[in-house]
Parts: C-alpha cells; structure tokens; sequence
C-alpha cells in the first residue's frame, strides 16, 4: 500500500552534533517482542487477520485477484488455524529476505495490496511460540519451523524439502490451544463476513 510521504525540511545551522536512532544487538530482541506481540490486542483476530490479508495479496501479486484463499479453522480433533494462498509461493531466499525480516515489505509501491509495514507475518507470534509455514514452488513443498528462542527474534528453520503436485502457493498453520478453539471461529465467522474470496472448511468442533 502507498502511504503519504512525509519529507520535513530541516534546519541545521546551528547543529554542533547529531546522532542517528538505531538498536543495539542486545536490545534488538525486545523491539521484534515489540513488533511481532504488543502491538496486538486481541491475539485470536490478529494472526487471523494478518496472515488472510497477506494470502490475499499473494494472489493479487501473482495476477489471481478473484482466487479464493482457504482457511481451515480449527477443530477440537484438528487444532490447527490453517491459511493456504495460491500465489508464487516463496523461495529459501525470499523466506530470509522477506518473511524473517520484520520491516521489510514488497508492497509499498502499489494499492492494489494491503501490506506496508512487513510485520504481519510475525503475527502468529503473538499467540503461538512455534507455527509451520509450507512453501509450495516449482513442484516442491519446503516445510519450515517458525519458533521463538531465547533471542526472542524468533528464527525460521527449515525441516524438509518434498517433491508435490499441489500448486504453487504458501499454507500457513498455527498451533491452537483446546481452549482457544471456539474462540479462533467465532473471530472468522466476524472477520470473514464480508470477505469475498475465500474457500472456509468449517469443520464442526469435535470432529
């Protein structure tokens, strides 16, 4: 999405030094807490939320603006918030480029796709301390393992690499507690009331 620029004009006579605001290593890991939970309120919504918006601009990136994502909610046998997209999927050096680097974003330069800040794929984080994330490109599937360690970055670790006939495209799949389930459809029977391009597996709750 293109924002308004802001470019103030700046007087600097009479400046007898400056300093540039930057993160120290060893700071770094409460601002990615900072960027990937805090800013959230509600923790049920947002990775709900985020990671449909994000399938939703893959499919407009890779020209299928009318392909309806799929969204698995989770059951009490199947506790697992899924959001599978039929983009382009990503590459090992887009999934360190793009995914892992919280700030960067391929959607400053158009309208067309919600996304900005590059912070919503860390959303899961904000409820999860692990989600899966599978990458379907050029007839493979690479698997990865999201996690949070003591670094508190959170790191991406890839488990495997399979050969598949499914279409190119990325799944994303949080754990969800027993607890929370109910809560996760109630939040997208909201969210997704008035979205329309979306496949939605309604699974009932104990099967």
């Amino acid at each position: 999405m293109i924002t308004e620029q802001y470019n103030p004009v700046v007087e600097s006579e009479g400046i007898i030094k400056e300093v540039e605001s930057h993160i120290k290593n060893e700071n770094a890991g409460v601002i990615f807490e900072i960027l990937r939970d805090k800013i959230y309120n509600d923790k049920h919504l947002a990775p709900l939320r985020e990671i449909s918006l994000n399938a939703t601009d893959s499919h407009i990136a890779s020209g299928k603006p009318n392909q309806p994502i799929q969204v698995t909610l989770p059951s009490m046998l199947e506790p697992f918030l899924k959001i599978r997209d039929w983009g382009n999927g990503l590459s090992d050096k887009e999934i360190y480029d793009v995914y892992v680097s919280l700030g960067a974003s391929t959607k400053r330069n158009t309208n067309l796709q919600v996304g900005f800040y590059g912070i919503g794929a860390a959303s899961p984080y904000c409820y999860a301390q692990n989600f899966i994330v599978n990458s379907y490109q050029n007839g493979k599937i690479s698997s990865w393992s999201a996690y949070l360690d003591a670094s508190k970055r959170g790191k991406m670790a890839l488990m495997g690499c399979y050969e598949t006939e499914e279409n190119s495209g990325l799944e994303v799949s949080i754990p969800v507690r027993p607890e929370d389930v109910t809560r996760f459809r109630e939040k997208a029977v909201e969210f997704f009331k008035f979205y329309k391009v979306l496949f939605i597996y309604f699974y009932l709750l104990f099967d």
